[in-house]
């Protein structure tokens, strides 16, 4: 038996819904930050360590351009920290 995709809806009602399963499994993953860079706790605390150093050594300048960036990472350092 010989199906072609025109001529059989079922084979193409099939895609369609595989492909809306695809596409909404992969925006649901997407949508979580953690899932998306397993790097970016690592990320924050670098900054913040960062950040840190360049306060004791008077560098304000560069301190102040680093902790505008900490502020990208409050999820994972916390309010207070950052």
């Amino acid at each position: 038996m010989d199906q072609t995709i025109d001529g059989n809806g079922d084979i193409n009602t099939q895609i369609t819904k595989t492909l809306d399963t695809l596409i909404t499994t992969d925006m649901n993953t997407l949508s979580d930050k953690r899932l998306d860079n397993p790097w970016r706790g690592a990320e924050a605390f670098h900054f913040l360590l960062l950040c840190q150093h360049q306060l004791n050594t008077g560098d304000w300048d560069a301190a102040m351009k680093t902790s505008t960036r900490l502020t990208e990472y409050e999820s994972e350092l916390g309010l207070k920290r950052v």
